[in-house]
């Protein structure tokens, strides 16, 4: 997963918040390995079914095996 990635991924494998995460990526902050998996501090904007973003800006840390890149956003 990279900087312009949209990814998905389920409620278990990212912190913190409810529900799955489908997240444009703007920046990679950091990599870190815990309990034997790799994370990575995201930070980006929600996306939305429609393929717009939110405008409000999120972080999450997400582990980076169960991320799921379904896309690159719209311009």
């Amino acid at each position: 997963m990279v900087r312009g990635d949209v990814i998905e991924v389920a409620e278990a494998f990212y912190r913190f918040g409810s529900g799955p995460l489908k997240m444009f990526v703007a920046e990679v902050l950091s990599r870190r390995e815990e309990d034997g998996h790799t994370w990575a501090e995201l930070r980006g904007h929600d996306a939305r079914p429609d393929g717009s973003l939110s405008v409000r800006e999120r972080f999450a840390l997400v582990r980076v095996d169960k991320a799921r890149v379904v896309g690159e956003a719209r311009p």
